[in-house]
């Protein structure tokens, strides 16, 4: 029995490295080939998972000081830990800094909130310039990233 089990489990693992399937519609049709990979793990979770765990809504302000909010919602049945937060700030397409935020653990289907305000000299000097009519736009823009394990 053991012997029958091994060997089918053999046959399946052979075969699942390609499909073949042939359309309902008579022998005029050609049959499709399609082959399936493995995709590495770290890719996989790197990719797919963060939009499928996660929702997140954000409102952020630049002035002299600029801050973020982020609300992360858990979208799954499985605790999410090591949650924590990167935002960049750009004004005018110009770099101005990074801040992050430790969440920690996020229960399923729950929400927390993500908080980082950043203050740096660039920031300043640019806020400067805007106060003092050098520079006739302030369109501000934040970029965020969240990262957690499950």
């Amino acid at each position: 029995m053991r012997s029958r089990l091994v060997g089918m489990f053999a046959a399946v693992a052979a075969a699942g490295t390609t499909i073949l399937a042939i359309p309902p519609t008579g022998a005029s049709a050609a049959p499709v080939v399609a082959s399936v990979q493995a995709a590495p793990v770290k890719a996989a979770a790197t990719k797919s998972a963060k939009s499928k765990y996660l929702r997140t809504s954000l409102s952020f302000r630049c002035r002299s000081a600029c801050w973020v909010r982020v609300r992360i919602k858990s979208t799954t049945r499985y605790y999410l830990t090591s949650v924590s937060l990167r935002a960049r700030f750009y004004v005018n397409g110009h770099y101005m800094g990074t801040c992050r935020d430790w969440v920690g653990t996020l229960r399923p289907y729950r929400v927390k909130y993500a908080y980082c305000s950043l203050r740096t000299s660039k920031l300043r000097n640019y806020r400067d310039r805007w106060d003092s009519h050098d520079i006739n736009r302030w369109n501000s823009e934040v970029r965020t990233v969240t990262y957690y394990r499950v």
